[in-house]
């Protein structure tokens, strides 16, 4: 019975350890989570600005180009009129 109660002794001893390091690794996964999942936020974060910034400077773009457009478009209808019209 003695050699019952060691071999019992030592596997709640080995159980004991597992569930401590099993709860360690839950630990270090929920940290290493949580640090990803604020890393992935602060990315998303920039993202999203950059991506303000980009489109803010195509709009502009876009706005001087059609201005451009525009002028060049009325100065040909001008130079049209003034054929027709001699």
């Amino acid at each position: 019975m003695g050699d019952y109660n060691k071999v019992m002794a030592e596997e709640n001893i080995k159980k004991d350890i597992l569930e401590g390091v099993q709860g360690l690794l839950q630990k270090q996964t929920e940290s290493i989570e949580k640090h990803l999942s604020e890393h992935t936020k602060q990315i998303e974060e920039r993202l999203a600005e950059q991506t303000n910034v980009i489109l803010t400077a195509v709009d502009e773009r876009i706005k001087a180009l059609d201005l451009k457009f525009t002028e060049k478009f009325d100065r040909l209808t001008t130079t049209l009129d003034n054929f027709l019209n001699v």
